[in-house]
């Protein structure tokens, strides 16, 4: 299940997916942040994956579709969560995308927040 998360404004969006990420979910997420995009230009994510404890191939799929739609759009996006995968995406989008990731454990939320809104 896919949440918008009350702390998001202006051009940062936050979310919250729990148990399953769904390919229906990323759609959902994509969605919202083209809207941005439209209004703001760049885009701030954050990614509360504390609660998600699997990720659909279809999930998966959107989610890259999303990053290279978005490519230049996404300037920040902050990974919330303790399963090791949640780092390495994190480490991973450093790499190959244009956007700065960090990688902050669920007790980090708050701070997640402070340095996607810097």
């Amino acid at each position: 299940m896919l949440d918008i998360l009350p702390e998001s404004g202006g051009n940062v969006i936050g979310a919250h997916i729990a148990a399953t990420m769904s390919g229906d979910e990323c759609r959902l997420l994509a969605r919202h942040v083209e809207e941005l995009v439209g209004v703001h230009k760049r885009v701030r994510l954050l990614l509360d994956l504390s609660d998600c404890n699997h990720v659909e191939l279809a999930a998966a799929w959107e989610e890259f579709v999303m990053g290279v739609k978005h490519w230049n759009d996404l300037e920040r996006i902050a990974i919330v969560g303790d399963a090791k995968w949640n780092a390495i995406a994190a480490h991973t989008l450093n790499r190959i995308a244009y956007a700065d990731a960090e990688h902050f454990s669920t007790d980090e939320i708050a701070g997640a927040w402070v340095w996607i809104r810097r």
